[in-house]
């Protein structure tokens, strides 16, 4: 149920006009990666939990992130200053919400809970996506994207409860 929701919110980029198509199923095909490399880190994370306390975990997780991106920076000479205040001040809201606080609480429940039912959990994040697009850069949300949104939910809901 959660695939055919995900493939009703995805199926909006087939039906995009002209070349931006192909940039929209690129994005898709680089969300599919993103959710095996997702996989592979709560699977990862759930082994680790048991044995390293929250801020231990996070601190080497998120230390090494910082690290790689960094370096990835450098390597390709990608500049970390200069820009606008209001880009700085986007990037530690992004820095403090969706990863301090959100993708935390991911890595607390680890401990408690199976990797599998943190990544149904997971799946909700591209309605929250949806629903800020539409709200904040006035985003339309389709019929199809509702109805994948709908089946989303309700495969949460039955995966929640296997």
């Amino acid at each position: 149920m959660a695939l055919l929701g995900g493939l009703c919110i995805g199926w909006n980029d087939f039906q995009q006009p002209g070349p931006s198509v192909g940039s929209a199923i690129y994005g898709d095909v680089l969300a599919v990666c993103g959710a095996v490399m997702v996989s592979a880190y709560l699977l990862c994370g759930r082994f680790a939990r048991v044995r390293l306390s929250l801020s231990v975990y996070v601190g080497l997780v998120y230390g090494w992130a910082a690290l790689v991106l960094i370096t990835g920076c450098l390597l390709f000479q990608l500049p970390l200053f200069g820009y606008e205040t209001q880009d700085y001040i986007i990037l530690i809201l992004l820095a403090l919400i969706p990863q301090v606080l959100g993708h935390t609480i991911l890595n607390w429940a680890l401990a408690y809970m199976s990797p599998t039912l943190v990544a149904l959990a997971i799946l909700g994040e591209p309605i929250g996506a949806a629903l800020l697009a539409w709200v904040f850069l006035n985003e339309p949300v389709v019929l199809l994207q509702g109805i994948g949104a709908v089946c989303l939910l309700t495969g949460i809901v039955m995966g929640r409860k296997q």
